[in-house]
């Protein structure tokens, strides 16, 4: 077991009691309605049924102790890769709004992600190709200025 991966499933139970996932073991996550795989590494290769979430365990530590008791109200992922990131922090911080943008298109597994689970007044995406009228709704309007 790598030591910087032992220590995310602890430190997620005793800091966010109220997120919406699981650790299956110290790489991987089920959070409502997807699987989600911790890279190490450039390793992105996807299993089906899985989604890369894109950050270094050492990394993802440091964001959990960070965000550690925070009230998010709106949240912006920028560099968004498949959405896996995206999917760990809505159901880690429950933002009531999360803007997701990256400079390519086509994060289709947090584009089914946001439509399997109805998300799609709370969670909208970006790319520097297309803004859909409804997402730039989502990200821009619902933001404070």
């Amino acid at each position: 077991m790598d030591h910087r991966t032992s220590d995310l499933p602890r430190q997620t139970a005793e800091n966010y009691p109220d997120a919406d996932f699981e650790w299956i073991d110290d790489l991987k996550v089920r959070c409502k309605g997807a699987t989600l795989r911790i890279t190490q590494g450039f390793n992105l290769r996807q299993s089906e049924g899985e989604t890369i979430l894109f950050k270094d365990p050492a990394f993802l530590g440091a964001y959990l102790k960070l965000l550690k008791g925070a009230k998010i109200k709106n949240m912006v992922e920028v560099g968004i890769f498949n959405g896996g990131s995206a999917i760990f922090f809505w159901n880690l911080l429950k933002p009531a709004q999360l803007c997701c943008m990256d400079i390519n298109a086509g994060a289709d597994r947090l584009t089914d992600y946001i439509e399997d689970q109805g998300l799609q007044d709370s969670i909208g995406t970006l790319s520097l190709i297309h803004i859909s009228e409804p997402t730039r709704h989502i990200c821009l309007s619902r933001m404070p200025s």
